[in-house]
């Protein structure tokens, strides 16, 4: 199985109580009893099962602190976030490393494998916040003007401005795949003819981390762009150059971006 890092860094592959870990009955009771016989308490076999906390389905921890913050904000792990170190993740993540700090009996090392390396997620989220977080966004034209969308002001990445259509490429996804799926997340249409335009750096690493935005012009597309409640952005609308360029932007590169494209050049912008 390959690796599979839940949103607070946990290795969800390596978890015992992981979806595609369990086989049988038996392996629930199995993961029941070798948990108590860790950190002494109960998880019934019934509840031995999670289809980890990036997807829908049932989980392990359903009080977790973590989950809806890392969904809302819609950062692949907790690594990508600005407050990585916030009280909601050192709530979600201290209990083992408490454990191991408090603990007087010994670990088998099979246990240990089992129960403790898959929550030491340190190291996960360092190793991502590290790496650079590949971004696909789309700038849909019609005729002389592009569509924008206004980011809500509950993002925890540059709230209330305008900003391309786009969004985090998910792992093993290309960056034409990422295009397509978050347009239709995000406005609800389906980009059939696009190219690559431009790819732009992350101008604030420190506070954000390292990005790469690469960006494309949809020429095409079926469906109409519409703005969902509770989605992403709180509005989306058209805009010709001059009225794109005097916008509160999401990158200062922006306003050479559409100059380009309105006098008919697809250099790339750097």
């Amino acid at each position: 199985m390959e690796d599979i890092l839940g949103l607070c860094g946990y290795r969800c592959d390596l978890c015992q109580f992981y979806a595609g870990n369990i086989k049988s009955q038996e392996d629930k009771e199995r993961g029941s009893r070798e948990f108590k016989e860790v950190y002494g308490f109960d998880i019934q076999p019934e509840d031995v099962e999670c289809v980890g906390c990036k997807n829908k389905g049932k989980h392990v921890d359903k009080d977790c602190p973590v989950r809806p913050c890392a969904l809302k904000k819609g950062v692949g792990n907790c690594g990508h976030c600005s407050e990585c170190n916030c009280d909601r993740l050192k709530e979600k993540t201290h209990y083992t490393e408490e454990f191991l700090k408090e603990n007087k009996k010994p670990i088998s090392e099979e246990n240990f494998e089992k129960y403790i390396k898959p929550y030491q997620c340190k190291e996960a989220r360092l190793e991502t916040r590290s790496k650079t977080v590949r971004c696909a966004g789309g700038i849909l034209r019609k005729g002389n003007k592009f569509l924008l969308g206004k980011r809500s002001e509950s993002r925890e990445f540059y709230p209330g401005v305008w900003d391309i259509i786009g969004g985090h490429c998910e792992e093993g996804e290309t960056l034409e795949k990422a295009l397509v799926r978050e347009i239709q997340e995000e406005i609800g249409v389906n980009a059939t003819e696009f190219q690559h335009i431009a790819q732009l750096s992350e101008e604030d690493a420190a506070l954000h981390g390292n990005h790469d935005y690469h960006v494309y012009l949809v020429t095409q597309w079926d469906g109409v762009p519409q703005c969902p409640l509770d989605g992403e952005h709180s509005e989306i609308s058209w805009f010709g150059y001059d009225e794109a360029g005097e916008l509160d932007l999401a990158h200062s590169k922006y306003p050479q971006l559409f100059k380009s494209l309105a006098i008919g050049k697809s250099s790339i912008v750097q």
